[in-house]
């Protein structure tokens, strides 16, 4: 049994790999979280898996994934995980894909023996724009600020709460990213990290990858018909990321580039 786990900061791309990986035949889950505005193609989130982790980290964090903290399984938790696998032990090759994985690698890779990870990040200041985007559509709170008729004093909240919100996904991308780098450095074998703009400009490194460690041919078609560059804003200007932590942000993206798969 080989199980694939897709993982990355939330606005990444992960949902884009794991449609590749599916639609090469490889089962992402039966019960998939489905398309919304913010992914129109559709999340390929394995819901059991997603429920699970959001579970655990709205007991442990507060938040179901805007979190600043990792954590871990408690016993009763490691029971649910491993029923989890041997639900799926039948199959020959099976995976999930689920950004808040991240935060729990330790847990699982005491738990899976042959599996490969699959990460992928995005620039920070893309991935702050696809959140804040996400955040005006879903929770609304730009409205007063962008409403002509808005009080001051709602005018002045909901610029206070988008700042906030910002912070909030900054300190994510840090945590989350920070996790996948750490995973890299202490496991040399089965993880791969891609950067979303070179698969997107060189897909080659996707099938260059698939063939040789998954023994997976890939046709290119398959990138072309499930990945749409036209959702995804690229080059948008580090403007939006706060001036305290540029140096952060731009330290670690000079890590994740060293880290990521490069070989054609």
């Amino acid at each position: 049994m080989k199980t694939i786990i897709i993982s990355g900061m939330h606005r990444s791309g992960t949902s884009m790999l794991a449609n590749l990986v599916q639609s090469l035949g490889i089962s992402m889950g039966d019960r998939l979280l489905e398309a919304d505005l913010s992914n129109p193609y559709g999340h390929f989130e394995d819901m059991d898996f997603v429920e699970f982790h959001q579970e655990i980290l709205k007991r442990e964090c507060g938040h179901n994934w805007r979190v600043t903290q990792t954590t871990n399984f408690n016993p009763s938790d490691r029971k649910k995980a491993i029923d989890l696998i041997a639900k799926r032990n039948h199959m020959g090759i099976w995976g999930w894909k689920d950004p808040r994985t991240v935060l729990f690698l330790n847990d699982w890779s005491s738990l899976l023996d042959d599996t490969i990870y699959i990460f992928i990040w995005r620039r920070c200041a893309e991935v702050l724009s696809s959140c804040m985007r996400r955040s005006k559509r879903e929770l609304n709170v730009l409205k007063a600020f962008y409403n002509s008729n808005g009080s001051l004093r709602e005018r002045l909240f909901t610029v206070k709460k988008s700042h906030i919100l910002l912070y909030k996904y900054l300190k994510c991308w840090l945590l989350y990213n920070k996790e996948i780098l750490n995973f890299m450095k202490n496991h040399s074998d089965n993880r791969v990290l891609f950067y979303l703009d070179d698969i997107i400009e060189n897909p080659q490194l996707i099938k260059a990858y698939l063939f040789k460690y998954l023994n997976f041919e890939m046709n290119l078609n398959n990138f072309h018909n499930v990945i749409d560059a036209k959702v995804l804003k690229r080059n948008v200007g580090n403007s939006v990321i706060p001036i305290l932590h540029r140096v952060d942000v731009f330290k670690m993206e000079k890590q994740l580039l060293r880290f990521s798969f490069k070989e054609v």
